[in-house]
């Protein structure tokens, strides 16, 4: 979290502490998006975007969006913006399409003794 080039934001409810939900940007490195089209550092990547399972639907994924989206915006102007996306997750694909990601890849991310199916996901800069 101490990191100059990541940003985090976290939404925690103030009656009991708990955790809603979190968002960490930064520059893209060719690791984190196995994708020829990747200009480490130069591009953007949303390396996460949670929201319990339980507080869905109340807006918090769409606020930590638009912050994450301004903060491309602001840091990397006129380049894309990358993430990976489990393949059996529809309900991300579709918000994130609604947000203009559109698929452009798949990889495995292995993880120890288990491995899951990502989607890569890419959105062009806004253009004005």
């Amino acid at each position: 979290i101490n990191d100059p080039k990541r940003a985090v934001w976290v939404i925690e409810d103030k009656t009991n502490d708990e955790l809603v939900a979190y968002a960490v940007v930064s520059p893209c490195i060719i690791d984190e998006i196995p994708h020829s089209d990747v200009c480490s550092n130069k591009d953007g990547v949303l390396n996460r975007l949670y929201v319990r399972r339980d507080r869905r639907s109340h807006g918090f994924g769409q606020q930590l969006m638009n912050v994450s989206l301004s903060w491309f915006t602001e840091h990397f102007p006129k380049r894309p913006i990358w993430l990976r996306v489990l393949s059996q997750n529809l309900k991300a694909q579709k918000f994130y399409f609604y947000y203009g990601f559109y698929k452009v890849g798949d990889c495995d991310y292995v993880n120890g003794e288990w491995k899951d199916h990502h989607y890569i996901m890419k959105r062009q800069p806004d253009t004005v």
